[in-house]
């Protein structure tokens, strides 16, 4: 049985205090990233991994703006998602997305892991943690 209580500020702060759990101003870019990433207990591990495809192309949000380029080579990722939104590239298609800071200095935007050697069609990509 799910029980739902509201509490005030001072009660939740404690709480997150207590687990652990950062509490964040709402908004911040950082913030976006800290929560999208604590879903996996994760929120600011980088995790190294190889883009292939020269100027790969960001996104705000998959279903979003293009955002900017991410380099050919080892470049860090924070955590994935299954968006939906499907990139195929030759052979290989996913619908799945890395979170990270893209090469040209855009924060907290995603890029399909398409683009991201090692892992399979339709899978997430090994190694890095799923945002739920």
């Amino acid at each position: 049985m799910l029980k739902i209580v509201t509490a005030g500020a001072a009660v939740i702060t404690a709480l997150l205090l207590v687990t652990g759990v950062s509490a964040a101003t709402p908004g911040t870019e950082d913030d976006v990233r800290a929560v999208k990433c604590e879903a996996a207990n994760h929120p600011t591990k980088k995790i190294d991994k190889y883009v292939w495809q020269a100027n790969a192309p960001t996104k705000r949000f998959p279903q979003g703006t293009a955002a900017g380029k991410m380099n050919k080579g080892k470049n860090y990722f924070y955590c994935q998602r299954n968006w939906g939104v499907r990139v195929t590239v030759g052979q290989w298609t996913n619908t799945w997305w890395a979170l990270t800071d893209d090469d040209s200095g855009n924060r907290n935007v995603w890029l399909s892991v398409v683009y991201i050697a090692g892992g399979n069609n339709n899978q997430p990509e090994p190694g890095l943690p799923v945002h739920g």
